[in-house]
């Protein structure tokens, strides 16, 4: 078994180490939620901005409450009455067109008006996969999800490449446009924790490395006082020593406690064994006067020139 300065040390690391993963866990759980936030804020934003140039290009607009907006999809049908309609719905989707996000806008019927760029390309990977033969379908997959989902909500949806982010909004009634769909990317707010892991690893082990040092060090400051108390323990080994006493810190501390303690133990043992040596000086003085007579009787009987009475 080491020593209490080497389990001390490693008791350290361990609650260091435990310390540092759920704090890496703690940041993992705080940052992924951070970079959702952020995404949704995101999200919201172009979802302002979408609205905002349906409303205005398109909803004000005079003409036929009919009109939907157009894609591949979808035709529309004018008659020489909605001119002014027409010129909305063309300015309108050459707006939307522009924006790089996930779009959808459905009417009151449920019906989908108008599909970005990005979800119309989805609909081409679907059917180059039925081609191929593979039954993964993201069109129809968000299509079905952005219809369940409630009024003013956001939802994580996987798709076959990427992760996105997609929220909804409903608009006031008014005949043409019944709710619009955003989706953004989610890929930064998903691979985050990923950067953080690998800065994580490369400055934890020096920071271990480094604590662990300051414990060692520490431990062994803090072991001083007591490697002391030991020599002058060690020193004390036998009653001839029994005079010395330890050094007792001015702090009131446990060191300075146990120092006190073996102090009051040593002059404990002082008083004993200073007794037994007075019992046994006075025993041999007692004992000395007996054993010299006896002595000399056995003598006196022993030598040649003793009488018969005497021997």
């Amino acid at each position: 078994m080491g020593s209490i300065r080497a389990r001390l040390t490693a008791g350290f690391a361990a609650a260091l180490m435990g310390t540092m993963i759920l704090f890496v866990l703690a940041l993992l759980i705080a940052r992924k939620n951070d970079a959702l936030t952020q995404l949704d804020d995101r999200v919201t934003q172009e979802l302002d901005r979408t609205i905002e140039i349906i409303d205005k290009e398109w909803l004000r607009a005079p003409g036929s409450p009919i009109v939907t907006l157009s894609d591949e999809t979808a035709r529309p049908r004018y008659t020489p009455l909605d001119s002014a309609a027409f010129a909305a719905n063309v300015k309108l989707k050459f707006l939307l067109e522009l924006a790089p996000e996930y779009i959808l806008i459905a009417d009151p019927a449920g019906r989908l008006l108008y599909r970005s760029q990005k979800v119309r390309s989805l609909v081409r990977q679907d059917s180059e996969r039925q081609v191929r033969g593979t039954v993964v379908s993201d069109s129809a997959r968000m299509e079905n999800v952005a219809k369940s989902m409630g009024p003013d909500t956001g939802v994580v949806l996987q798709l076959s490449h990427e992760q996105i982010f997609l929220r909804v909004r409903r608009l006031p009634s008014n005949g043409r446009v019944d709710r619009v769909w955003i989706g953004l990317s989610a890929e930064d707010a998903r691979f985050a924790p990923t950067s953080l892991i690998a800065v994580m690893l490369i400055v934890a082990p020096m920071l271990l490395a480094l604590s662990l040092s300051g414990a060692y060090f520490i431990a062994g400051r803090a072991f001083q006082p007591v490697d002391a108390i030991i020599d002058q323990v060690e020193a004390i080994t036998d009653g001839r020593s029994l005079h010395r006493r330890l050094a007792v810190s001015e702090s009131a501390d446990e060191l300075s406690r146990l120092s006190a303690t073996l102090n009051a133990m040593i002059e404990r043992l002082e008083t004993s064994f200073g007794a037994l040596r007075r019992f046994t000086a006075d025993a041999s003085h007692e004992l000395k006067t007996p054993l010299t007579v006896i002595r000399a009787d056995v003598e006196r009987s022993m030598s040649p020139s003793s009488t018969a009475s005497e021997k």
